[in-house]
């Protein structure tokens, strides 16, 4: 398989000239590019992680299948969300082989 040639540029679209705005110097930083900030979004999805696990530790479970009962309900849907995302990506990357059309096609 040959390597892809990179991005297709308009014509009239400058390739030196970046795709992200640059922010002028005495502009101030936005939300997201202050430290402190980004530090309490991963503090509180920490904490929201630690309280879905507490909840999680204090649920009854009411098992459903066979499947569920060979992990005694402990990380099932971990498992099967994982595995489905996987299974996921292999098909799409299978469709994409079927999908994908000739270079030579979109120049017409």
């Amino acid at each position: 398989m040959t390597p892809s040639p990179g991005p297709r540029v308009p014509p009239d679209v400058d390739p030196a000239t970046p795709a992200v705005p640059v922010r002028a110097p005495d502009e101030a930083p936005g939300w997201f590019q202050r430290p402190a900030n980004v530090r309490r979004i991963v503090g509180g999805l920490y904490l929201a992680c630690a309280l879905l696990l507490g909840v999680d530790l204090l649920y009854t479970r009411h098992l459903h299948s066979a499947v569920e009962e060979r992990f005694d309900g402990w990380g099932f849907y971990g498992v099967y969300g994982f595995v489905s995302c996987v299974l996921l990506v292999m098909v799409a990357k299978g469709l994409r082989q079927v999908v994908l059309r000739p270079e030579a096609a979109a120049d017409e």
